[in-house]
């Protein structure tokens, strides 16, 4: 790292230190375990990683992900019949209400 980005970091808040810290804690710990794992192949060494992997992996049912995306299929429709109707003046007291707060905020800026 060069002394701009370290007088950068400087700068930055205590969160995005500590973001940044930890970021770069977990890439070094994959790294040096991977490199581990990887050192100890030749040997024929079983390592901790390895070891401590399933004999069977997790997999989500077909029929929780058919149910998430059937509702959020929905919850897009639902929107997007609700933007038309606003859109087309379906219901007048919905589109002024929609319409009604845009220009004031343009207002309250000046």
């Amino acid at each position: 790292m060069s002394c701009a980005t370290f007088s950068r970091l400087r700068t930055c808040s205590l969160r995005v230190r500590i973001s940044l810290f930890l970021d770069l804690y977990c890439v070094l710990t994959r790294v040096a375990v991977a490199a581990l794992e990887l050192a100890g192949k030749p040997f024929g060494a079983k390592g901790i990683v390895s070891s401590m992997r399933p004999s069977r992996y997790y997999t989500v049912p077909r029929e929780s992900l058919e149910l998430f995306f059937a509702n959020l299929h929905d919850l897009t429709n639902f929107f997007v019949l609700e933007f038309q109707r606003v859109l087309f003046v379906e219901n007048i007291y919905t589109t002024i209400a929609v319409c009604y707060p845009s220009p004031r905020k343009y207002r309250e800026d000046c």
